[in-house]
């Protein structure tokens, strides 16, 4: 009879083990603020990153979100990770060489000091040789999402999956959601906070004005946020 009972509280135990959510191994971060499965990240921090060099080089832009996965347990823990871009298809826009630029991912664990990038392939990114980053116990590692050299917004959205396992090998997953867009506002969707900034005005030639130009075209920059206006 105490075999009996032994043996089931034994198996409770190991129920429980093995009954952990992807949130009691990895907390996720982005902003400083947490990020939960299922969640969607909206960013808009575009700027032309050839601005300040006068005109000489045509515009580009660059929009960018850092996720951070901390791992909370005592022990060293996988994780393995997947960008897949959903809109625009592969069919609309090409990973890359064209007007929507190039994606890729870049992770960085400065406990172990490793890190890598990845450029988007067929749609996706995952670790260079397919296997999980190993993340030493209460270290942390910053996946850095970018979409740089592009000179036409397009509303781009990534479903970026992680996954990692229990104590008891249990596989445990999650999955959040990352949207690029260039509306006038630069509210983000984790922390809710909207900035006001003093607007500046560069020609399509990346050359600063004091102020537009009547009929012309001109770019107006406001903080990290971009867009273009006909005066």
């Amino acid at each position: 009879m105490k075999k009996l009972l032994l043996l089931s509280a034994l198996a409770v135990c190991g129920m429980t083990a093995s009954a952990n959510s992807f949130s009691d191994v990895f907390s996720l971060t982005c902003d400083g603020e947490p990020v939960a499965d299922g969640q969607t990240i909206t960013t808009k921090y575009y700027y032309d990153i050839y601005a300040e060099l006068g005109g000489i080089l045509p515009p580009e832009y660059e929009a960018k979100v850092d996720v951070t996965a901390t791992n909370t347990t005592n022990s060293e823990k996988g994780l393995f990770y997947r960008l897949t871009r959903i809109q625009p298809t592969l069919e609309e826009f090409p990973s890359q060489g064209s007007e929507i630029g190039t994606f890729k991912l870049c992770y960085s664990i400065p406990a172990t000091n490793n890190n890598n990038c990845g450029i988007l392939r067929d749609d996706q990114i995952v670790p260079g040789d397919g296997s999980p980053l190993k993340i030493p116990a209460s270290a942390e590692a910053t996946l850095d999402i970018d979409q740089c050299g592009f000179t036409n917004f397009t509303p781009t959205t990534f479903q970026l999956y992680l996954e990692t396992t229990d104590d008891a090998g249990k596989t445990l997953s999650s999955t959040i959601f990352i949207n690029f867009k260039n509306e006038t506002d630069i509210t983000n969707a984790v922390a809710g906070i909207e900035a006001e900034t003093e607007a500046e005005y560069y020609t399509i030639q990346g050359i600063r004005l004091a102020q537009p130009v009547k009929g012309q075209p001109y770019i107006e920059r406001k903080g990290s946020n971009v867009t273009k206006h006909l005066f």
